[in-house]
């Protein structure tokens, strides 16, 4: 069960079906088979690479890793028969794994909450990602530098305000676009987002703003 196999409407819903009435016994997907299905007669789940969201530039990859081995942990023992979880990972110390194999919320929240006081990611400061998008990777990096210095202009006052880049996305060309990022970070954003309005730079058509960004990918 993937994107392949689920490309007509009800494709993934029929494939669920046929599932949960026996028709095949084992269900081999991506993520989209952990979130949500309640099949009764799943009795074990084996999840490989658990560990490969940890390794994605985004503050929030250790919390997207508790979630999903949680989620996928959970589709199995939901009916009257026992479930087995087996987690197949190259960082079986890690706290994101750990904590989801003893399904413990709170000793997550105890550990990943230091980390984002330390390194002053939400809760504790605001975030706001710049992307710029250009024809060609020179192109980007000339316009991002030009981006990145007016915003140092515009943010002087403010001295907890930092700027991160620009770098090159996660996924760094997308149909022929060329993405670099730019991440503002600080403990209030306000004075900043009137600074970029009043610049105008929320006009410009080669930069996406996005602000309190759900990824940073």
């Amino acid at each position: 069960m993937d994107q392949d196999t689920t490309g007509g409407k009800l494709d993934s819903d029929r494939i669920m079906h046929e599932f949960a009435a026996g028709k095949y016994d084992i269900l081999l997907g991506t993520q989209m088979v952990a979130k949500g299905h309640d099949v009764k007669n799943v009795t074990a789940v084996g999840i490989l690479a658990a560990d490969s969201a940890l390794n994605l530039p985004d503050f929030r990859s250790a919390e997207r890793t508790f979630a999903l081995l949680t989620q996928a942990a959970g589709r199995a023992g939901r009916g009257n028969l026992p479930g087995h979880v087996v987690v197949q990972t190259y960082n079986p110390d890690h706290y994101a794994v750990t904590t989801a194999a003893a399904q413990d919320y709170c000793s997550f929240y105890e550990q990943e909450i230091i980390y984002r006081s330390q390194l002053q990611y939400p809760p504790f400061a605001e975030l706001m990602k710049l992307t710029v998008l250009a024809a060609n990777e020179q192109q980007a990096l000339m316009q991002s530098n030009e981006i990145v210095a007016s915003l140092k202009e515009l943010t002087e006052p403010c001295s907890d305000v930092r700027i991160l880049g620009p770098a090159p996305a996660a996924v760094a060309r997308v149909k022929d676009v060329y993405r670099m990022n730019i991440l503002v970070k600080g403990k209030s954003l306000e004075h900043v987002k009137e600074k970029i309005s009043q610049a105008r730079l929320h006009y410009r058509p080669d930069l996406l703003i996005d602000v309190d960004p759900v990824s940073l990918l």
